[in-house]
């Protein structure tokens, strides 16, 4: 700015120099309205350059300060205040409890004493597994079980509301020889799934070629096997009296 003045300046001496050499000439030959005149106007000229030039410095000086305010307020970052929006809310539907599969056991054919076992769910049950002992309470020699072995269908499948078999227990090769007709048949069998909501046990009882019952233990309940083994004398003397306590929850053949 101050470089600004001292040029402004010197425009204006050397304008004032030439006001006064042309004023100096025109006042010589006796021009003194003409020499007035220029006189004037050089004098405006110099007023009007050093107006103009004290203008600019001010403003550059205005200009200057503004930028020196705007450098201060940039050496801190400016804190910029951002209202968050309002969380969203998401509506996650309740899960749907899981429809496990539901076997259970059905006895038929009187004449050959056979199982199925039965998909009561609305659901594909896949691999069933079935566990039978039975005994043949008119083999008085023969204190094991009829060797009809536990069958597991790996791989296999049942439909909603469908069955698969029917599974042999009499007609089976390994007991179809040691069974003969009016023979007395007792026992437990088990079903279950992996998937399966529980195992399920049931009592049989059967006349072969005649007709029976099977009963349903209640849920979580299941044979001791090795008491039943104790218990089988007393069962093959009196079998109608023994089992009686079989009989709460039963099906018929």
């Amino acid at each position: 700015m101050f470089e600004d003045i001292l040029i402004a300046i010197g425009n204006g001496l050397a304008q004032a120099i030439v006001t006064w050499y042309a004023v100096h000439i025109f006042v010589n030959e006796h021009r003194i309205r003409n020499a007035l005149v220029i006189g004037l106007l050089g004098i405006i000229g110099i007023g009007l350059t050093v107006w103009a030039t004290v203008r600019n410095g001010r403003a550059q000086t205005e200009l200057k300060t503004e930028l020196d305010r705007i450098e201060r307020n940039t050496k801190q970052p400016p804190k910029v205040i951002v209202q968050a929006p309002p969380p969203i809310v998401q509506l996650v539907p309740s899960k749907t409890p899981k429809i496990r599969p539901d076997i259970s056991l059905r006895v038929v054919y009187p004449e050959g004493f056979a199982t199925i076992l039965v998909n009561d769910s609305s659901v594909v049950l896949r691999d069933p597994k079935f566990f039978p002992v039975v005994w043949d309470l008119d083999l008085p020699d023969r204190t094991d079980p009829l060797p009809v072995p536990t069958e597991t269908f790996t791989g296999e499948f049942i439909r909603p509301h469908e069955y698969l078999g029917p599974e042999p227990i009499v007609a089976h090769q390994n007991a179809a020889s040691l069974v003969k007709p009016g023979h007395r048949l007792f026992g437990y069998i088990q079903v279950e799934c992996p998937d399966c909501e529980r195992t399920k046990g049931y009592w049989v009882w059967a006349i072969n070629g005649t007709g029976g019952w099977y009963a349903e233990l209640p849920p979580g309940h299941y044979a001791a096997l090795n008491a039943l083994f104790k218990l089988l004398p007393r069962i093959k003397a009196d079998p109608d009296q023994s089992l009686r306590i079989f009989r709460r929850r039963r099906g018929t053949l």
